[in-house]
């Protein structure tokens, strides 16, 4: 088996008892003994210890060497492939010369095979450059850009080249898509803070500083071709330190306390220049002291006045009463695969016995439950409305607000806002069969979409003709990016391909475009259904099988769920008999006593 080295035969296993030398005889003096136990002794540990080591046995979670957990490559190079040739003449030259490993996926052909081959690369990269070139389609990048956006897992930019050519360079049918595409993409990127560049030098020159500076100096050092421009970052990086040192340095100064400092100083030369002219033109006779006396009183009454007025203004500021908004508490987290369903089972059972809340403490004090299992139920009581009644600050500070937060079991999300029949023909008529309750894009603002999204425990995700199947597949492998978001997609067969219904009324270059388009948005799909897989994400061809799939994997999260429920009451009543016997054996033996 990998990972465990096979056993050694009997004649590589030393033992205490083989050597003569460093063996225990009684018939030696009691100095002989005593030295000859300790070497023995001594013999003994070492030889264990190299037995020991003969055997490699892995911990789970953990590498077998600490090299193995360094991602294997800096850069992932991500982006427009084809016959571009952005990466053999201006990344991977300036990569080689600053010794930054990479992974270049560009190939003269594609194959399904190539996924998971560039997947063990994502995972193995410390940051991933995406350059989109105008002159191809590059579907599926648009995608891996909205997918690692979502995780905030490496580092990742995105070099734009020609937005607007891109946008504009489509089928006459694909030009609203296009441009929706656009606009999602630059609304994901903005949401997390993930940088929009137009110049691959821009880029590069993130790079030096995400993989270069960020190393330690002997490490930097230690590799020549890294020595120079980690220099130039890090010297760099200390004159804008300095330059923006002095900047606030002269905000300071702008600032109020300067502005009073200025004007105090203003006085002072107006007084001196009072008295100069009163001492030498004015009344040249009378003594200097006597012309600086009263304009030292009158600077110190100024100053006690001063100090009494700023107290005053700080009294008056504490004293004033401070209104306090009452914000709305964050959207609220999906426990399990269901919410509403779950509750509107148990409720019956809850308004007959109510398990109070307090008595979930106990389950840390004693390890009898699994962690999970206890993080599981603590979360459901705090989330889940009990049945006794909470009072208005109560509600308050739990929700953020006087109602009561509301869940739904499916949220019907689609790519487009005017082909939305599939919901009210085909859905809404589904889920009431499986009993499950849903809201939609429809029935909230635009703004409130991703808001509304934590209010449900499964996304549906519809694609309804090929007029929207590039943005749609973004915005699904964005919410597939998402770790606590359940999705569940459904792509008709018509909406996955673009076709003509007559290739004879249109030009061979209209009719090849077509071809690449649908040839790229296949070989997009094809990564969007592996992002799915290792989500455990299902993709469906018709809704109505979807909605029975999310149906049936509430009702086993159900179960699963009251199964867990049992286990927990189970174990509390263990604990409180444990208890009980305690305390009698406790009593009794005081008694006796």
């Amino acid at each position: 088996m990998e990972g465990f080295s096979s056993f050694p035969s009997t004649s590589q296993v030393s033992s205490p008892m083989d050597s003569p030398t460093e063996s225990f005889s009684p018939l030696h003096s009691n100095d002989d003994d005593t030295a000859s136990l300790k070497s023995w002794f001594e013999s003994g540990l070492n030889s264990a210890s190299k037995f020991a080591q003969k055997f490699n046995f892995p911990i789970l979670g953990r590498p077998k060497n600490s090299e193995e957990s360094e991602p294997r490559y800096d850069v992932f190079l991500g982006g427009s492939c084809g016959h571009t040739v952005w990466r053999a003449e201006l990344v991977i030259p300036y990569l080689k010369k600053r010794a930054i490993s990479y992974y270049d996926p560009q190939r003269p052909a594609w194959s399904e095979n190539m996924i998971y081959e560039e997947a063990l690369a994502k995972e193995n990269s410390k940051l991933f450059l995406f350059v989109l070139d105008p002159g191809t389609i590059n579907a599926t990048s648009f995608l891996e850009i909205a997918y690692f956006a979502a995780r905030r897992a490496p580092k990742l930019v995105v070099v734009f080249l020609g937005k607007r050519e891109w946008s504009d360079k489509a089928h006459p049918m694909d030009l609203p898509d296009r441009i929706r595409t656009c606009n999602l993409l630059e609304a994901i990127l903005q949401r997390h803070s993930v940088p929009m560049m137009t110049d691959i030098n821009e880029a590069l020159d993130y790079i030096d500083e995400m993989i270069i500076e960020s190393k330690p100096i002997t490490k930097a050092l230690s590799e020549p071709l890294q020595r120079v421009p980690y220099v130039k970052l890090k010297a760099k990086k200390a004159l804008k330190s300095t330059m923006e040192m002095f900047h606030d340095t002269y905000d300071y100064s702008k600032s109020k306390f300067a502005s009073i400092t200025a004007k105090a100083i203003s006085l002072i030369l107006l007084e001196i220049l009072i008295v100069v002219l009163l001492h030498f033109f004015a009344i040249p006779q009378m003594p200097i002291w006597i012309l600086i006396l009263p304009l030292l009183s009158i600077d110190y009454l100024m100053i006690i006045v001063t100090i009494f007025y700023l107290r005053y203004k700080a009294k008056k500021r504490r004293q004033k009463i401070h209104r306090k908004v009452v914000l709305p508490s964050p959207p609220i987290p999906r426990i399990g695969k269901s919410n509403v369903t779950d509750h509107a089972q148990t409720k019956k059972n809850q308004q007959k016995e109510v398990t109070p809340t307090n008595n979930l403490a106990i389950y840390d004090q004693i390890n009898l439950v699994d962690s999970e299992i206890r993080n599981h139920f603590k979360e459901k009581s705090q989330i889940r409305p009990s049945s006794i009644p909470k009072s208005k600050s109560e509600k308050i500070q739990l929700n953020g607000c006087i109602t009561s937060p509301i869940g739904y079991d499916v949220f019907l999300s689609c790519s487009s806002g005017s082909e939305l029949d599939w919901i009210t023909q085909k859905a809404v008529p589904q889920l009431h069969k499986s009993g499950l309750t849903y809201t939609s894009a429809i029935m909230c603002d635009r703004e409130m979409r991703i808001p509304m999204l934590h209010t449900a425990s499964h996304i549906l995700y519809y694609i309804p003709s090929y007029k929207t199947f590039l943005s749609g597949m973004i915005e699904i492998a964005y919410f597939i990016g998402h770790s606590d978001w359940q999705v569940t997609v459904c792509v008709p067969r018509e909406a996955e391909c673009l076709a003509l219904l007559d290739d004879s009324k249109y030009d061979p270059e209209t009719v090849a475009a077509v071809e690449r388009r649908n040839a790229s948005y296949r070989m997009a799909f094809c990564y969007l259904k592996d992002m799915a897989q290792r989500r455990q994400c299902r993709v469906f061809t018709k809704v109505e099988e979807a909605i029975k799939y999310i149906g049936e994997e509430s009702r086993r999260d159900t179960d699963h769920k009251a199964i867990l429920r049992q286990v927990v009451e189970k174990q509390h009543l263990v604990k409180e008999k444990t208890k009980d016997l305690l305390l009698d054996s406790l009593s009794k033996s005081s008694g006796s006593n």
